[in-house]
């Protein structure tokens, strides 16, 4: 059997219709589903993951998202079930850009106990948490269940992606679990939010939102409408209709900062990435708003 315990927030308390491509894909792979929310979901976007069998928990906005994979999993530990795999995933991203069931494909014959779609090398090698499956050998290791047993709500986003986003990799590498990727990359700082090009070229199916809504690295998306129309059956209009409401400006608006941003974000990556060879850089503070999410 594959559980998924999947993290949610909107502020509007919606289940916004970007999302909704993904939870379906999820339902046709996966035999059980639980939908953590933070926020609650409205009456509508209830039916629709009724509708799809997943199980729904509501708690206090506390902790980000590891919080709410810890709910889920302890849910999914205690019915004694024994879970071939678990997927850790979130509502940060849009998509599916490309089905899912190709990733799945992909990954099948890998050695891998434990892998995700992207994997940043700074400061540590470690999965991104927006998408982290554990295979069956990972899901019964003592090193995966003492990590949710003993974690605890923090404050601050940087504290829970040094303490369980890098801590959750190498807490598993050091249990002897091995580590894999989809997205095969070597020394890359966040491939998620600096590489939008490669990973459409690669059929990644997860677009981060704050790659679009806030570019904090700076990363050419100039023409990011077309080449996504153009590869990808996904809803452009999804997205920007999403980008306007969580910014509380016109989809036009939106359309036309993208195309101004993606310009002059070019520019900003290459020198970014020519000074990143003497100087550690932090993320621009550009962009449409801040984003929350890991």
């Amino acid at each position: 059997m594959k559980a998924c315990v999947f993290a949610h927030y909107d502020a509007d308390r919606l289940l916004d219709d970007y999302l909704k491509p993904y939870l379906t894909e999820l339902a046709g792979l996966f035999s059980r589903i639980i939908f953590v929310s933070t926020s609650g979901v409205d009456p509508a976007g209830l039916s629709f993951l009724s509708g799809l069998g997943i199980e729904v928990i509501a708690r206090e906005n506390d902790g980000y998202d590891f919080q709410s994979y810890k709910v889920g999993i302890e849910r999914l530990l205690t019915e004694g079930e024994s879970w071939d795999s678990l997927l850790i995933a979130n509502d940060s991203c849009y998509g599916p850009l490309f089905p899912l069931r190709e990733v799945f494909s992909a990954m099948e014959g890998s050695a891998s106990d434990f892998w995700g779609m992207t994997r940043c090398d700074n400061p540590k090698p470690h999965i991104q948490s927006y998408f982290v499956l554990f295979e069956k050998k990972a899901v019964e290791a003592e090193a995966f269940r003492k990590f949710w047993a003993e974690m605890r709500p923090l404050s601050s986003r940087q504290e829970v992606i040094e303490a369980y986003e890098i801590g959750l990799s190498a807490k598993l590498g050091e249990a002897g679990l091995g580590m894999g990727c989809y997205l095969k990359t070597k020394g890359a700082r966040n491939p998620s939010l600096t590489r939008p090009r490669s990973l459409l070229r690669r059929r990644v199916p997860l677009m981060k939102i704050s790659l679009l809504k806030d570019n904090p690295w700076g990363a050419n998306i100039s023409n990011i409408e077309a080449e996504i129309s153009e590869r990808s059956a996904y809803s452009f209009t999804a997205i920007l209709k999403h980008l306007a409401r969580i910014t509380k400006k016109d989809s036009s608006e939106v359309g036309q900062y993208l195309k101004k941003n993606g310009f002059r974000a070019s520019v900003r990556h290459w020198l970014r990435v020519k000074r990143e060879r003497y100087l550690p850089l932090s993320p621009s503070k550009t962009g449409l708003g801040k984003e929350p999410r890991i």
